[in-house]
């Protein structure tokens, strides 16, 4: 019990992951990007095949079905950061990592937070 106690309650432990994210705007400057880009949303985006996740579904229970893309224009995008970790944390046989998603007129760039993978233009 002592140990959940030091952990904090579960709102205490949420509310540290969310404000330990970063920001569009931070990834935005950290990437370089301009800023004209506008943020759009989060992407899964699997790094050892470069592609991105386009769609995810449970037709049954236990049952998940992934398609995926390899441009950011194809891929699911999601509102919330949470969103897209709960599909990635979801996907056990490829790794993972949630990015930004900045609309840059005729170009999607992908900003990553940390030393992900490098910035990808498409």
């Amino acid at each position: 019990m002592g140990e959940a106690r030091r952990r904090g309650s579960r709102d205490q432990r949420v509310g540290a992951a969310v404000s330990s994210q970063p920001t569009p705007e931070t990834i935005r400057a950290s990437m370089g990007f301009p800023e004209s880009c506008k943020f759009v949303g989060y992407v899964v985006h699997l790094p050892d095949s470069d592609e991105f996740v386009a769609s995810a579904s449970e037709p049954r229970p236990g049952v998940m079905f992934y398609e995926y893309a390899v441009t950011p224009g194809l891929a699911k995008v999601y509102p919330h950061h949470r969103a897209a970790l709960k599909i990635a944390d979801g996907i056990q046989k490829h790794r993972t990592v949630v990015a930004y998603l900045f609309d840059h007129g005729t170009q999607w760039l992908v900003g990553f937070q940390g030393r992900e993978p490098e910035r990808q233009i498409a």
